[in-house]
């Protein structure tokens, strides 16, 4: 039998077991692999370069502050040094400024004493003491009977008006009938200026009263002398 190689120069006969491209594929994936290991290594060994440039920065912090920290337990613990050299050299100034002041006599003391409390009881007594009682005010116009006889109109028994100061009352089921104003704290019989010509009963002027302060009620009550 012809040799097929040597018929065609450059040819290449298949493999004969048919296991060619299983090969192939098994190299590719071993490839494909070792990139993601590589990859990994690299990444962790960055990680890893990392938390040593951290934990570095961290020990640097700590002896800086460290280094602080000592610096002032020093700078305190030198200072306590100053009060014991400080504290002989104030003694003796202080002993011999006691010992030069002459000391007083009881008697003086006692003396001084005793005036100071008394003047600050008197200061105390003038500070504390009550400001003197307001005045009560006087009591208004009592429209009570009772009022009226009290101040000597013994025949008023009942009221007709009684307001603002101004009154109109007199003795009960009479004719007897006059107007009083509120003055100096009590009731005062208010002068008629008149009788009528026509009863005969006493009359006011009605404008004057109006003038006096007298309610508008009371003067419509009054019998004017100009009426008649």
């Amino acid at each position: 039998m012809t040799d097929m190689n040597n018929q065609y120069p450059g040819y290449t006969p298949p493999p004969e077991d048919g296991y060619g491209d299983g090969r192939d594929e098994a190299r590719e994936e071993v490839r494909d692999q070792n990139r993601t290991l590589t990859t990994i290594a690299t990444v962790l060994g960055v990680l890893l370069l990392i938390a040593a440039i951290v934990i570095g920065w961290m020990w640097a912090t700590r002896d800086s502050d460290d280094s602080t920290s000592a610096a002032d337990t020093t700078t305190t613990s030198t200072t306590p040094m100053t009060t014991p050299m400080t504290t002989p050299a104030t003694t003796p100034v202080e002993t011999v400024t006691e010992t030069s002041a002459a000391p007083e006599p009881e008697d003086r003391t006692v003396t001084n004493t005793v005036s100071v409390e008394e003047t600050t009881q008197t200061i105390t007594q003038q500070t504390t003491a009550a400001p003197p009682p307001t005045p009560a005010p006087a009591p208004g116009p009592s429209c009570d009977p009772a009022a009226f006889q009290a101040d000597g109109h013994d025949f008023v028994d009942g009221l007709l008006f009684c307001e603002s100061g101004w009154a109109r009352g007199g003795q009960d089921q009479s004719d007897y009938v006059r107007i009083f104003q509120w003055v100096n704290d009590s009731w005062q019989m208010y002068a008629p200026d008149g009788e009528s010509t026509t009863t005969g009963y006493p009359c006011y002027d009605t404008a004057a009263m109006a003038t006096r302060g007298a309610p508008l009620e009371l003067i419509n009550q009054t019998l004017a002398c100009s009426e008649g």
